[in-house]
């Protein structure tokens, strides 16, 4: 059964697993969710910690806002079967909660961090370090 869980401040200490983060999160990241300057999203299959999101917990920039996405990871022998679609889907969801229109990545990736960026749409927008996720196009998580 796949469970994605929502990490906050709040919710941190209460979760279970939260030594295997490491494996997903880097000190930085957990060390934001737990001062709550970052949400975080596992994904677990049948129990197995396999997946996970690390996004900034308040908007930046300014025409437009956006919540940062800093991390999305999923374990190897389980790519391409949309596992990380389905954690952008969740990032999107906390975006819209907090009337947010638009998630925003770094400009420089990896390659296949970027085909991935592609894939869901990111798009440069005014600030040439940033790419840009429009939530009000249905094109971008929906299809890929």
């Amino acid at each position: 059964m796949l469970v994605i869980k929502k990490l906050s401040q709040e919710s941190y200490a209460s979760f279970a697993d939260a030594d295997s983060l490491g494996q997903f999160l880097s000190a930085e990241e957990i060390a934001g969710v737990r001062a709550g300057e970052a949400v975080a999203f596992v994904m677990l299959i049948d129990s197995r910690m396999t997946g996970a999101l690390v996004m900034a917990a308040a908007a930046a920039g300014t025409s437009p806002a956006y919540l940062k996405v800093y991390n999305v990871t999923v374990l190897e022998d389980v790519r391409r079967h949309g596992l990380g679609r389905m954690l952008m889907c969740m990032a999107a969801g906390e975006a819209v909660e907090r009337k947010v229109w638009f998630l925003g990545c770094d400009a420089q990736l990896s390659a296949d961090v970027q085909a991935f960026a592609d894939a869901i749409h990111f798009r440069a927008g005014s600030d040439p370090a940033v790419l840009l996720l429009d939530l009000s196009d249905v094109e971008g998580l929906r299809h890929g």
